[in-house]
């Protein structure tokens, strides 16, 4: 049987009886069984933003959860499959946030540490004094 219009439209059992031939179902008072084959036209209720965010949201927090399963989910203490990548991002952890050898020679030597004769003067702290 060849398909007529769109062949993703959602189509009734009353369409489906009419285009094989047969008599379309009916109730035991004669009526239809479906009222929405009467119109053969299925209008989808949702409006055409909520694809969109459906897609958006879909896009945002499957991604998210995966993240989540594989780097702060707490399987327990032993070893899981998820070891290696956690260790792994701990390294880049730790690599971002601490000083290079020759960072942090620059760093102690530009900054200059007051000894404990301007600590009394400025009142014990290690803030500079504002006068």
């Amino acid at each position: 049987m060849a398909t007529r219009g769109n062949p993703y439209r959602l189509n009734s059992l009353r369409t489906h009886a009419q285009r094989a031939g047969m008599q379309s179902p009916t109730g035991t008072n004669g009526a239809p069984l479906n009222d929405v084959a009467a119109s053969e036209e299925y209008i989808d209720p949702r409006p055409p933003w909520m694809f969109s965010a459906s897609a958006l949201l879909r896009a945002l927090l499957v991604p998210a959860g995966l993240i989540y399963g594989v780097f702060v989910h707490d399987f327990g203490e032993g070893e899981h499959v998820f070891t290696p990548p956690r260790r792994w991002w701990a390294r880049q952890k730790s690599a971002f946030f601490t000083l290079s050898p020759e960072e942090r020679t620059l760093v102690e030597s530009s900054v200059e540490r007051p000894g404990p004769d301007e600590l009394s003067e400025r009142g014990g702290t290690g803030e500079p004094s504002r006068v």
